[in-house]
């Protein structure tokens, strides 16, 4: 089994797929924590699992643009996200702007893919009673 995480000088940094020698790592149980189903990091980790995402999609779905604080509490707990940079065109002429986007970055073996499952469907049951509210 592949140690899902990555040293990163004092928990700072960006972390790419090179990390991991371009190398899926494999997830269980015994690597990872999953987060309060009530909370923003749930909710990051929810649309992970989707796809990539950046802080503009977290803000329109969220109203939060922490998203990189939820990103670090999953990477610490275990989860291995990657950074791709992407470069945004700005009003101004003479830049461009760089913008991240995340990507949840593994393989997960039978047993945390089912309780990732029923994480799945507690996070959305969850997010339909608040948007009935």
């Amino acid at each position: 089994m592949i140690i899902s995480k990555v040293i990163r000088a004092e928990r700072r940094g960006q972390v790419h797929r090179s990390n991991y020698g371009d190398c899926r790592p494999i997830l269980g149980n015994e690597n990872v924590v999953l987060p309060v189903v009530a909370s923003k990091e749930a909710r990051a980790l929810r649309l992970l699992l989707k796809s990539t995402l950046t802080h503009r999609e977290f803000d329109a779905l969220t109203h939060s643009y922490r998203l990189a604080i939820y990103i670090d509490w999953l990477r610490t707990n275990g989860w291995t996200i990657v950074n791709h940079d992407l470069a945004v065109k700005t009003k101004r002429l003479e830049s461009k702007s760089t913008q991240v986007s995340y990507e949840l970055y593994a393989k997960f073996e039978p047993e945390l893919q089912q309780r990732m499952n029923l994480f799945c469907v507690a996070v959305d049951q969850f997010l339909s009673r608040e948007a009935a509210i």
